[in-house]
């Protein structure tokens, strides 16, 4: 799934849209991208933009592990209870 701005239109993304909804988009989302790719948990591929960030792809892997549903668990409830 696209994660980013629309060039075309300036838009959010469906992900990023829903991301900045709870709060959970800042300059630090790439590299928190990067963290979860590094350790299996997502794929991210990039597409260079001239002039501007790369777009991404991010494709959620089928790892189930225990750290896994752990961060899937501690997520929504954040989201559910609005837990800082």
């Amino acid at each position: 799934m696209f994660y980013g701005i629309f060039p075309e239109t300036g838009s959010d993304s469906p992900l990023r849209h829903r991301l900045k909804i709870a709060d959970l988009v800042d300059p630090g989302t790439g590299a928190t991208f990067e963290a979860l790719e590094k350790r299996g948990y997502i794929l991210c591929r990039y597409k260079p933009v001239v002039g501007g960030d790369p777009l991404v792809y991010v494709q959620i892997t089928h790892q189930k592990d225990e750290s896994w549903y752990a961060l899937l668990q501690a997520t929504s409830a954040r989201n559910r209870y609005h837990i800082e």
